[in-house]
């Protein structure tokens, strides 16, 4: 009777909590439909889902409308500010590098960890170039950030019709959705295209560390040459051939090209942040004014991490 009590407590809160998200969703976006809803619930706390649900489908706000076009037309369609961000990444890359081989001198077993983090600081422009600038390209056609998150955290094509409560049909709606955003999107889509180069670079380095590290820690006593071999087997047939065509992977490749994943965002200060920056970022999307005053909230705070 105890156990049979412990169970039904414990199925409350699990209905309890998710009844919970239900109307917590329903009070932060009134006109979810159906499917827009269980798109939301589906997510659970994935932070990329959750921002592509934000982004795609809750109904943009007047304000929210008008604060693109002052981001898009007034902050960032400063050339200065792209520059910032390409110096920025550029210097971070560098930095990182130097961990890599400081955490390897520091290392007890410094020979091995040295030969993993070379494979890491070695795998420059020529091994990554073309697939960065393919994914430049694409940032910037489709205005998808590689793996989901980026630096703007507010919400995104916001600055349309429906955002600024204009009948989509009529002629003046048309041109705002047709030529006018656009317009005011592309230097949102310029700083997607940069940070999506620099992830690519730093996403496929770590893919390569991780297939030195497989490689070394499965056969220690490898020659120097056939580690290279194996090396640029796994990398190139096992994680990113695989990782491109969209193939399944085992469990531990998997987590490899996970934890890619989250070294590409570190790299460019677009990870989810900790508790006090979704925590500001909702306060920032309930009160869409203050954006003018934190227009960017997830790379400043990983500036911070990242620094202390």
């Amino acid at each position: 009777a105890i156990r049979m009590q412990k169970r039904a407590q414990i199925l409350y809160d699990e209905i309890s909590r998710e009844a919970g998200r239900i109307l917590r969703i329903k009070r932060e976006h009134p006109f979810l439909q159906k499917y827009e809803l269980e798109a939301f619930l589906d997510a659970g706390n994935d932070p990329v889902a959750m921002a592509k649900n934000n982004r795609t489908y809750r109904e943009p706000r007047p304000i929210e409308a008008l604060l693109e076009l002052w981001l898009g037309w007034g902050l960032l369609s400063n050339p200065v500010t792209h520059m910032v961000n390409m110096i920025s990444n550029s210097v971070t890359s560098w930095v990182l590098n130097a961990e890599m081989l400081l955490a390897a001198g520091l290392s007890p077993n410094r020979r091995t960890e040295f030969k993993i983090a070379s494979a890491y600081v070695s795998h420059g422009v020529l091994e990554s170039g073309m697939d960065a600038l393919m994914a430049l390209k694409n940032a910037y056609v489709t205005e998808e950030e590689f793996g989901g998150l980026g630096k703007f955290d507010a919400r995104y094509k916001a600055f349309s019709s429906k955002g600024l409560r204009l009948d989509e049909n009529s002629k003046f709606g048309a041109l705002i959705d047709t030529k006018i955003a656009p317009g005011v999107r592309i230097p949102f889509r310029l700083l997607m295209g940069q940070d999506a180069y620099f992830k690519t670079k730093l996403f496929q380095r770590w893919l390569r560390m991780e297939a030195a590290r497989h490689v070394y820690e499965k056969n220690p006593n490898m020659s120097e040459v056939q580690a290279q071999q194996e090396i640029n087997r796994f990398f190139k047939e096992e994680l990113l051939g695989k990782w491109k065509k969209g193939e399944r992977m085992p469990a531990p490749q998997k987590k490899m090209v996970d934890r890619a994943y989250d070294h590409a965002l570190y790299g460019t200060f677009n990870k989810e942040n900790g508790i006090i920056g979704q925590s500001l970022q909702g306060i920032a999307s309930a009160h869409p004014l203050l954006r003018l005053v934190f227009p960017f909230i997830r790379t400043p705070m990983n500036i911070l991490s990242f620094a202390f």
